[in-house]
């Protein structure tokens, strides 16, 4: 019985700061943690979140510029990945990943990083611990420094880990830490019906 005490605390402390929580608030791969965050890893997954083989292009084919953004992000259930809201959020009944960190910048592959590279890869600073469960990822970069000016964005279309191969989104499993390799599929534009039916709000 103690045992079960034990393991629940981290999960209702989970549960309780993820109610309480602004939605889609912004965790970077190398910040530091809010003072109220989980510090346990509830469900034993770790995945680090990856694109290192195939570089992702911006929308003129050329690897994106160091400095650009990537989100993680949090399907809602619905296995689509929704179209981003005017402030460059996700939209529909997705939101930023919660967890350890949501936000990566494309800074290359080398131990430093350097703001004047193009190459359109990135590998983030800690691994991936999600804080709620059952729940499937996919990542969006977007073209520039800000996703709430950029004016153009890619998701991921698969991805890759050590014993699996599989599509657009990536659910973590319990066991031993995975690296997540992901493949971008073709630039978007920030949606004009998304702009419209936001701002006419």
């Amino acid at each position: 019985m103690q045992r079960l005490f034990l393991i629940l605390i981290p999960l209702v402390l989970c549960s309780s700061v993820w109610a309480q929580m602004e939605k889609n608030q912004i965790m970077w791969d190398n910040g530091v943690l809010p003072p109220n965050w989980p510090k346990e890893n509830p469900y034993g997954m770790y995945a680090t979140m990856n694109c290192t083989v195939k570089p992702v292009l911006d929308h003129t084919g050329k690897p994106h510029h160091h400095g650009h953004v990537a989100q993680l992000i949090m399907d809602g259930g619905n296995g689509v990945q929704d179209p981003p809201k005017v402030d460059g959020m996700p939209g529909g009944d997705d939101t930023l990943a919660f967890g350890n960190f949501n936000m990566v910048r494309i800074l290359g592959l080398d131990a430093y990083d350097d703001p004047n590279g193009e190459t359109g890869t990135f590998y983030s600073k800690r691994a991936f611990v999600p804080f709620v469960p059952n729940r499937s990822y996919y990542m969006r970069v977007w073209e520039g420094p800000d996703p709430n000016s950029a004016p153009y964005y890619q998701d991921t279309i698969e991805y890759t880990t050590s014993d699996d191969h599989g599509g657009a989104m990536f659910t973590p499993s319990p066991g031993l830490p995975t690296e997540v390799d992901w493949v971008f599929g073709v630039t978007k534009p920030r949606p004009d019906s998304t702009l419209k039916k936001d701002s006419s709000k």
